[in-house]
C-alpha cells in the first residue's frame, strides 16, 4: 500500500551521488544524479552573428543552456564601431528560432545587456539596453534586437550609437527564450 509523505521517514540531504535507475538502449542502468544533470544542463559555447552596426565584434564568449524548450544565452563580447543605423541585434545558437507565438514583438523584455565599461559621457539617457523580439527583422525569430524602453510601451528600434559607446565591453543574459522544437 502507498504511503502519504508525511508517513515517510526523515530523509538525509541529497548530495549527488545517489544513483537513479533509467532506461537506456531498453536496459534499466543506474547514474547519479550530478552526473544526470551534468549531461542535462550544461552550457555551450557559441559564436552568435551581430547587426551591422554594431561594427566588428571582438573578445566574443557566449554561452547557451537548453532546459526542455527554452534557452538562457549568457556571455560578453566588445563592440565594434558603434554606428547610426538601427541593425543592432545578436543572433540564437544556429539552428535554434523562438517560438514567436510565445512572446510578442518589441514588448517582451527577454533579457538584458550591462555595459561594463562606459564613461556615458555621449550616449542618450538608455543606461542597459534590454534584449527583445523584434518580428519586424530579417530572420527574427533567430535574433534578439538591443533596444531601450520606451514610454508608449513598445522598445524602440534605436541606432548602435545611441545604446553602446565605440569598443565598449557588454555582458549578455537573458531570461527562459521559448524555442521551437529542435529540428522542427
Amino acid at each position: 500500500m502507498a504511503k502519504k509523505i508525511s508517513e515517510l521517514s526523515a530523509a538525509s540531504t541529497i548530495s549527488g551521488s545517489e544513483q537513479i535507475p533509467m532506461l537506456q538502449s531498453g536496459s534499466t542502468v543506474a547514474g547519479p544524479i550530478n552526473e544526470i544533470l551534468r549531461t542535462l544542463i550544461k552550457a555551450t559555447s557559441y559564436t552568435p552573428t551581430t547587426g551591422s552596426d554594431l561594427g566588428t565584434c571582438s573578445n566574443v564568449s557566449m554561452y547557451y543552456i537548453t532546459i526542455g524548450s527554452c534557452i538562457f544565452i549568457f556571455g560578453s563580447l566588445t563592440i565594434g564601431t558603434a554606428g547610426g543605423g538601427t541593425d543592432v541585434w545578436i543572433s540564437l545558437p544556429s539552428g535554434l528560432n523562438l517560438k514567436s507565438t510565445k512572446i510578442v514583438s518589441r514588448k517582451t523584455k527577454l533579457g538584458e545587456c550591462t555595459r561594463l565599461f562606459s564613461s556615458r559621457t555621449s550616449i542618450s539617457s538608455t543606461l542597459n539596453p534590454h534584449l527583445c523580439y523584434d518580428s519586424g527583422l530579417s530572420s527574427a525569430t533567430n535574433r534578439l534586437r538591443f533596444a531601450s524602453y520606451t514610454q508608449s510601451g513598445l522598445y524602440d528600434q534605436d541606432a548602435a550609437s545611441g545604446l553602446f559607446n565605440n569598443n565598449e565591453v557588454i555582458s549578455i543574459a537573458t531570461g527562459p527564450l521559448p524555442i521551437d522544437e529542435l529540428g522542427g
